[in-house]
């Protein structure tokens, strides 16, 4: 079976952006390769839940600091879906899971995925 293209997951995609001049969040890069691994996949097995059989290749990855038991988590990654690749900004919360993901218009900054990991996924909420 052939692998859909990345331009047909755009109908799907759940978006949202933070406003202008919202306080930065408090976060931490998580760079243990073992915890990085984990994230990727729990991020792979959100998007296989929206139908996207690809894999994930995350070049960075942080945890929102939260005073609750949820965590929330983000990460830029490269998605290879068959032989098309597409670098994707995702995020997901521990708890409810508001897995969301952004295809473009994002610069590749802690930052930026800071804030839209705070936007979209925070954890407790």
């Amino acid at each position: 079976m052939r692998a859909a293209p990345l331009l047909l997951l755009v109908p799907i995609l759940l978006l949202s952006s933070a406003r202008a001049g919202e306080a930065s969040p408090k976060f931490r890069d998580v760079v243990d390769a073992r915890e990085v691994q984990r994230h990727t996949r729990d991020f792979e097995k959100s998007l296989a839940t929206l139908g996207v059989l690809g894999r994930l290749r995350c070049s960075m990855v942080i945890e929102l600091a939260e005073s609750t038991p949820d965590y929330g988590y983000g990460g830029i990654c490269d998605l290879t879906v068959g032989r098309e690749r597409r670098t994707i900004m995702v995020c997901d919360d521990t708890m409810v899971g508001k897995f969301t993901l952004k295809v473009s218009g994002f610069a590749i900054d802690r930052g930026e995925l800071a804030s839209f990991t705070r936007a979209n996924c925070p954890g407790g909420g």
